[in-house]
């Protein structure tokens, strides 16, 4: 059911789209937020079916995103750019939030093919080369976190819990190591993540451009298998190092899929997924090879807390079963970096 809240929001930006609405749904097509179906008139052209979704809070940074998504096609990929309106000019605010238009795409969601996964890979090399392209002024940098006592004893107590809820499973045999090991080595390392793991990527000088921080199959339309996909959601993107990007794409690209195998990439899937990106990407420095380890961990210990914790989805199709091979995940054994994969 849509909350008063969201019908007052809805309401607003058909309000703010003013004119150049010709159709346009207020319920919201995205379980986890407030996404419209509309259909909308261009300039210089006739109406299009389109989304409407959040976009960055500031309407600056907003703007700079929109350049960057018109820089990566403009290179040549398939995937999502602003509209231009007829008489509105995006990004727009509405309901104390900014908004941006983007045409409709059709297309099938992630098949979980190995072909599927090696042109994903091959997809986030070529975001990535047209990436490199683009200075990224007006965009967010990076957050790197700040150290607070406080929030690692919270963290270390929710991962805790975590594996105590999920020893049913994690003590079954079923995976790499039970829920006491899992607990043991989370605490150690996300109490040692400040002081280690870190300032080795922070202080690294890793190669830097606009990245989405959200290459993951439920942002992708796949026009048909062997060819890359459509990247759909520059929401969360920011200038920031692309081992990060590369890393936290591979911890999470099943994540909340409608084809969730209920693990992360076996190694056949990895290899492959790996083999489309360096065919595509530019090339790896040296440093980036040699952090690729700590690439992992730190994402795994700052992203994949969080979707252990606070937005674990236990009960959603195929997501304990990923929850659990995160929590019990050996990533540097799982995922090597080989660059002969190509």
């Amino acid at each position: 059911m849509t909350s008063p809240t969201n019908r007052q929001q809805a309401e607003a930006v058909r309000t703010a789209l003013g004119d150049d609405v010709v159709e346009y749904s207020a319920t919201s097509i995205y379980e986890w937020g407030q996404v419209f179906k509309a259909r909308l008139a261009v300039a210089g052209g006739d109406a299009v079916d389109a989304v409407v979704k959040p976009t960055l809070s500031e309407p600056e940074e907003a703007a700079a995103l929109g350049q960057w998504q018109r820089h990566v096609c403009a290179a040549g990929l398939w995937s999502v750019q602003p509209l231009e309106l007829q008489t509105v000019e995006l990004p727009l605010t509405a309901g104390d939030t900014t908004w941006m238009a983007y045409p409709w795409i059709e297309g099938s969601p992630w098949s979980g093919t190995v072909e599927s996964i090696n042109a994903a890979g091959r997809g986030l090399g070529l975001l990535h080369a047209a990436s490199s392209t683009f200075n990224g002024v007006g965009m967010p940098d990076f957050d790197w976190p700040v150290f607070s006592q406080e929030s690692v004893d919270e963290d270390v107590e929710a991962i805790g819990r975590a594996c105590r809820d999920q020893a049913g499973h994690l003590d079954s045999g079923g995976y790499p190591v039970d829920s006491a090991s899992a607990a043991s080595r989370w605490t150690r390392e996300l109490r040692a993540f400040h002081g280690e793991t870190l300032p080795a990527i922070r202080d690294a000088s890793l190669p830097t451009y606009p990245v989405s921080l959200d290459y993951r199959a439920a942002n992708l339309i796949y026009a048909a298998d062997g060819q890359p996909p459509a990247f759909i959601d520059f929401e969360n993107g920011e200038v920031a190092p692309r081992l990060l990007d590369v890393a936290v794409s591979v911890l999470l690209f099943a994540s909340e899929s409608e084809s969730n195998p209920g693990r992360l990439f076996t190694q056949k899937e990895w290899k492959a997924y790996l083999a489309g990106y360096l065919e595509a990407a530019p090339a790896l420095t040296d440093q980036e090879v040699a952090l690729w380890p700590e690439a992992l961990k730190y994402m795994r210990l700052e992203w994949g807390t969080w979707h252990l914790t606070d937005g674990a989805e236990w009960d959603f199709p195929g997501e304990g079963s990923f929850l659990r091979d995160l929590l019990t995940l050996q990533e540097t054994t799982r995922f090597p970096l080989e660059l002969n994969s190509a």
